[in-house]
């Protein structure tokens, strides 16, 4: 049904706004729409192009070209230039060497992209006489791009020649042309322009004030104006650094928020947003003010590219229990739906120490259990399993698209894919570094935070600029990293001078800010290194600077205005205690700081009325402070190492007494360890080797395979060693191995297979005492008539012979000593031994009675001191790898000099206990 316009009405001017950016066009279209302005279309100079060219046609996208380009033509053949070899790639011009490198794709996009938008026909340069050989490898590099594209996205160059066969349809198109806020326009769409000044009005409003140098391709016909004529109230300022620059910035868009300005008035920019971006994100988030982005954010500080993160770190670095879980809590952070069977806590089912490394191991881990799981449990075990073989696969080889297809989904698929379309699947973490993502929030609501090219095109109020820097603004000139000047030889640089363009914004930004514009440097830059100030600033006053502890009169934050107020936050109980903790480190008598509590406190009392063994004996008497720590407040070390490297010692020795262990109960099965053989010994630790390497890998953190086995192989060694240890045998001698006794049960303890020779639940005290001690003889050979013992306590470190306590470090031959006449009878005779197993050298106790009274009473004597309430750092707290350190001032050697005097005033009856002078 036709209809009939009203009478009154005309129909609306057809008009085409041509912009440089994204943020730009949001901003043309929201003045449009306040204006009630209809028939106006906004663009960019690619989509003014192909909206004349017509038949779907348009300007490929970067990552489009990405994807494009993965993976790579072979670029090991062709038209090579004299003297260059061709097909080894490895000369002055061949891609060939770097093309499966992680970032090639993207490089080679920008690189074209660059040439297109110069008008440079690469095909007709690489066919010209003596051209560089890099112009061959960059036109089988277009060709394949080009093949590859999707249907509709041509190159620039056919595009625009396509528009100008259709130009005379600019009038009905697309109206008269209105270049809003461009700086320049690209070669390859000046005879587009051109052409369009002849058939439609076009008109170009240049930001700034100076005129375009490069004009001489401008038509007559093109009306040039420069509307740029705000005078706006400039404030120079300095800062410490960018961090103090980005935290003064948010400060100055809380005042004026609070001052009834909107956000869409403010604006934040530098030349450069790569120093800024990391900083401005996590301050900006703690700050809740409205801020967009204009150039997004890296994808890495985003859920779903962490999400997507935790996949490519699996890929790149291999599977292992960490990875795995993370990956799992990403997903279910951000929703994947692969992932709801999943609880947040399922990771409990598996071995909390095992090093999960492969996928033999994750189903030893998952499928013991399965037969008796509930259905739920076999279904996560069932889904586990899955993503660890087909993450194993692409780890192998197979190709990754897949694994993102099954196991990310929305956002994180695109960016997985688009992270595959800049480089091979072992660079998927760096080009994911590399990916932004948009942040989603309305420019229109909000400040902005854009690179200062990018502000241009969409100027605000009141801006501030970061980074006045001589090294940043302007910043140096770069070449294209493909197709380096050297090579272009007269061409144009891809490139537009950087300094220039910098230079630019910088006065178009001045004269576009209607009321104020902040010009922030830092004095110093995140290296520490002094920052000058840059040459743009000469004309303006001399800056303010602005301290770091300078009040504050609109903190950005709540941890902003805590630290904006030194009065406010100093009566805190928090601040009072640090305040305090630090004047107390630097006096020379100890204090509560230093660990002097009230007496008889309870968690003291706790933990010295607790079962004691050797280590705990030796952390009471070397390091209270230690003991504390360990046994009153629980602290413990953490694991910071999914698959270390190396064992550390206290491991190693974990691991030389379960194979001992076990090697010893096998001979002891067959005849026993004092009448076996070499053969018999060596049968035994191999078989005891293979048992723990299984059990090992399921339940601890084990190194890589190829350590693993060496680390195995050198506790073979050891354990030969010691098994070949010369002791004299017992007569019709039996033995035993990690003996339990004071209580500590049988658990863990694989000699249970033949009987402890006592209770092993029968209470063992220190004699003279009434310290109850527990814990694991390392070996115990015993004569069958029960007049003689000896203990072994097994060492696989240093090899230095001990004093019988050494001062309280080595107590284990004293303790098992006490336990074996305290469980078999006083008259027994005990020989106490420490063996060396890298050497198979041993060191006698040679006074046993001797050693326990010293212990005696070093250990009533410290039990004493700790209930006076000296809890304090003793000689161990200063060791290098002790835990305790961590809990001392950061300078713990200068701390220990201060404060040597009043340590060994307060310990000197220990000390005195062992025998040892101050």
């Amino acid at each position: 049904m036709e209809t009939t316009p009203h009478p009154g009405a005309s129909m609306p001017t057809r008009t085409t706004t041509v912009v440089p950016d994204r943020l730009a066009a949001h901003r043309a279209r929201l003045e449009h729409a306040r204006a009630g302005q209809v028939g106006r279309h906004v663009t960019t100079l690619p989509g003014l192009a192909a909206r004349l060219a017509g038949g779907f046609l348009r300007a490929p996208m970067s990552d489009e070209l990405e994807r494009a380009l993965q993976p790579p033509p072979d670029l090991r053949s062709g038209d090579y230039g004299p003297g260059d070899p061709g097909p080894g790639g490895h000369a002055a011009g061949g891609l060939a060497s770097i093309a499966m490198l992680p970032g090639f794709p993207r490089a080679v996009a920008s690189t074209l992209l660059g040439a297109w938008s110069r008008g440079i026909d690469i095909a007709a340069q690489a066919a010209a006489d003596g051209a560089h050989p890099r112009w061959n490898d960059l036109r089988t590099l277009e060709a394949a791009a080009i093949a590859a594209l999707p249907p509709g996205a041509v190159a620039p160059p056919d595009l625009v020649r396509a528009a100008l066969e259709r130009v005379r349809h600019a009038p009905t198109l697309i109206g008269s042309v209105t270049l809003e806020r461009l700086a320049d326009v690209e070669p390859v769409y000046r005879p587009l322009i051109s052409a369009l000044s002849d058939v439609v009005p076009v008109t170009w409003l240049q930001p700034g004030t100076a005129t375009n140098t490069h004009q001489d391709w401008l038509s007559a016909n093109v009306e040039v104006r420069h509307d740029d004529t705000a005078t706006p109230d400039v404030h120079p300022v300095t800062c410490a650094d960018p961090e103090h620059e980005v935290r003064e910035a948010l400060r100055w868009a809380r005042r004026h928020l609070s001052e009834g300005r909107a956000p869409a008035e403010l604006a934040i920019a530098t030349a450069s947003i790569a120093t800024y971006d990391d900083l401005m994100h996590a301050l900006a988030r703690e700050s809740g003010l409205p801020l967009h982005a204009a150039a997004g954010w890296s994808a890495l500080v985003t859920p779903p590219g962490q999400h997507a993160a935790a996949l490519a770190e699996l890929v790149v670095r291999g599977i292992d229990q960490e990875r795995v879980v993370r990956f799992v809590r990403t997903g279910l952070a951000v929703g994947n739906e692969r992932l709801t069977a999943l609880s947040d806590d399922w990771s409990r089912m598996l071995p909390e120490e095992a090093t999960l490394n492969s996928p033999e191991r994750w189903r030893n881990a998952l499928d013991a259990p399965a037969v008796d799981a509930p259905p739920t449990r076999r279904d996560v075990a069932a889904l586990i399993l899955a993503l660890v073989d087909e993450v194993h696969a692409v780890c192998e080889g197979a190709p990754p698209d897949a694994l993102g297809a099954r196991w990310l989904s929305g956002a994180a698929r695109a960016l997985w894919e688009r992270a595959l379309s800049s480089g091979p699947a072992a660079g998927l973490d760096l080009s994911l570094a590399g990916t932004r993502m948009s942040d989603g929030v309305d420019p229109a609501t909000a400040i902005v935070w854009a690179p200062a090219a990018t502000l241009v095109g969409s100027p605000r109020p009141f801006t501030r600029l970061l980074g006045l820097a001589a090294r940043s603004w302007p910043r140096r000139g770069a070449s294209d990293p493909l197709l380096p000047d050297h090579v272009l030889g007269p061409l144009a640089p891809l490139r537009p001078d950087r300094a220039a363009r910098d230079r630019a914004d910088f006065d178009a930004l001045l004269r576009s800010s209607a009321s104020e514009v902040v010009l922030s440097r830092p004095r110093r830059g995140l290296d520490g290194r002094a920052q000058a100030p840059s040459p743009l600033l000469r004309s303006f006053p001399p800056a303010r600077d602005v301290h770091p502890a300078a009040p504050v009169e609109h903190a950005f934050s709540e941890a902003d205005r805590r630290q904006a107020r030194p009065a406010e936050f100093a009566a805190e109980p928090r601040a009072v205690s640090a305040l305090t903790a630090w004047r107390a480190w630097q006096r020379s008598e100890l204090t509560a700081h230093d660990g002097l509590v009230r007496r008889d406190h309870p968690a003291l009392a706790a933990a010295t009325g607790r079962r004691h063994s050797a280590t705990s004996l030796r952390l009471l008497l070397r390091s209270p402070l230690g003991f504390v720590a360990r046994y009153a407040l629980g602290w413990n070390e953490p694991v910071l190492d999914d698959a270390p490297f190396t064992l550390d010692p206290l491991e190693r020795g974990s691991l030389l007494h379960d194979v001992l262990e076990r090697a010893v109960v096998r001979l002891e099965a067959s005849g026993g360890l004092a009448a076996s053989t070499l053969a018999d010994r060596e049968r035994a630790v191999d078989a005891a080797i293979e048992l723990v390497r299984a059990d090992w890998e399921l339940e601890h953190r084990v190194p890589p395979a190829v350590l693993w086995t060496a680390t195995l192989a050198d506790t073979r060694r050891q354990a030969l060693a010691a098994l070949d240890a010369p002791f004299e045998p017992l007569p019709d001698q039996r033995s035993f191995v990690e003996v339990p006794f004071g209580g500590q049960g049988r658990a863990g303890s694989r000699s249970a297979t033949a009987a402890a020779p006592w209770d092993v639940d029968a209470r063992v005290t220190i004699p003279g005492t009434d310290v109850e001690v527990g814990g694991y003889v390392d070996r115990l050979d015993l004569a069958a008539d029960g007049t003689r013992a000896r203990v072994v306590d097994y060492k696989s470190g240093s090899a230095k012979p001990p004093a019988d306590l050494d001062g309280g470090k080595e107590l284990q031959r004293a303790l098992y000593a006490s336990a074996v006449r305290s469980l078999l009878g006083a008259g027994i005779e005990v020989e106490a031994y420490l063996l060396h197993t890298r050497t198979g050298a041993s060191a006698p106790l040679h006074d046993p009675d001797r050693a326990l009274t010293m212990l005696a009473t070093a250990t009533r004597t410290a039990l004493s001191s700790l209930a006076a309430g000296r809890a304090i750092p003793g000689p161990d707290s200063f060791e290098d790898y002790a835990e305790v350190r961590l809990a001392l001032p950061a300078d713990a050697d200068l701390y220990a000099r201060r404060k040597a005097e009043a340590i060994l005033a307060a310990r000197s009856e220990i000390d005195a206990a062992f025998e040892v002078g101050a």
